[in-house]
């Protein structure tokens, strides 16, 4: 098609991935991750090694948030 097309992503899945990606220049970390996403690696039966050097950091409160989020970090 000559037509161009775009795409948005929206919700609260995404706001919470950019919060996430900014705490990794505040943490001085290359990656980090929710406690959900640690538990649906784990709940999926699936490679632990995959969260491999990721460490508990706490919770954090993530801007546009209530309640802080557990993250762990590596």
């Amino acid at each position: 098609s000559h037509r161009s097309m775009a795409f948005a992503t929206v919700g609260d899945t995404v706001n919470v991935t950019s919060r996430l990606q900014t705490l990794t220049r505040d943490l001085n970390a290359t990656i980090v991750a929710s406690t959900e996403l640690i538990q649906a690696v784990e709940r999926e039966a699936a490679e632990r090694a995959l969260l491999g050097g990721l460490t508990g950091r706490g919770p954090q409160v993530l801007r546009g948030r209530d309640t802080p989020i557990e993250i762990w970090a590596g």
